[in-house]
């Protein structure tokens, strides 16, 4: 389907973004052995990212299609709000989806056609086959990690990669084991798994440099179950914590196109 090929490479951007924050305060690090605090340093760090602007190249594998690359262009503000557009050659818009106020709406210029739909945990599978939840997503687009609900856990260390490794899980739930540098517990990878044990996804933070003073990775790479199957993302440009009005996630729907 033509609208799935072009709304694919959307597929890792959901609902996001509140009240922006005019300055990043870097949370303190935890000493490594202690799980907890080191748990709540990953949680401090994913709230530290309240709003984005970046423009990115992004490559999405769809189960069944080629390889799609296209530039986008991401407006986030958590929580709740996003709007991304996919350009053409000449940076000419080929597709545009927003999230805000529960909503979603995807349009594909190319098609003509308009999809729309509640901003629910299963609405980016609906929409553009990813099996990633709203919430998940955003952190992911923030450079972190969203936790899952857990009630115990382990720490240890991989000494030769310089990493801490985290487990937690929740018996009858989802389980994730997360890698973070040792020195600056900028998470490096997220292994999220189901409680059978099938693996729902994994995420792989590269090249981390400061971003207004906190470890920020300019690449993500994505693997997950579903209809997307991979997703690579490199950041060409970021803002972190900028104004962000509820204007810009206006969709104006042009003259002759099909609503779903």
């Amino acid at each position: 389907m033509r609208l799935f090929r072009h709304m694919a490479v959307l597929a890792l951007l959901p609902a996001l973004c509140g009240c922006p924050v005019p300055q990043v305060v870097v949370p303190e690090l935890p000493p490594i052995t202690e799980f907890e605090a080191v748990v709540s340093a990953f949680a401090r760090r994913d709230a530290v990212v309240r709003s984005l602007r970046a423009r990115m190249r992004v490559k999405v594998q769809a189960d069944g299609e080629k390889p799609l690359s296209t530039t986008v262009l991401v407006t986030l503000r958590r929580p709740g709000a996003l709007r991304v557009e996919a350009l053409g050659p000449v940076d000419e818009l080929e597709a545009l989806f927003v999230m805000k106020d529960g909503r979603y709406t995807a349009v594909s210029m190319p098609d003509k056609k308009v999809r729309n739909g509640v901003a629910g945990e299963e609405a980016l599978e609906r929409a553009l086959g990813l099996r990633m939840a709203p919430d998940e997503a955003e952190s992911v687009l923030c450079g972190t990690v969203r936790l899952v609900e857990f009630t115990q856990g382990q720490i240890g260390a991989d000494e030769p990669q310089k990493e801490v490794v985290v487990l937690i899980e929740k018996p009858g739930g989802e389980k994730q084991i997360i890698r973070a540098d040792r020195e600056t517990l900028a998470v490096k990878k997220v292994e999220t798994s189901a409680a059978e044990g099938d693996k729902i996804s994994t995420v792989e933070f590269e090249e981390i440099s400061t971003v207004m003073g906190i470890p920020f990775p300019h690449r993500v790479k994505a693997t997950f179950a579903g209809r997307v199957k991979s997703l690579n993302i490199a950041f060409r440009e970021i803002e972190i914590n900028p104004e962000i009005k509820d204007e810009e996630f206006l969709v104006e729907i042009p003259k002759g196109f099909a609503v779903e």
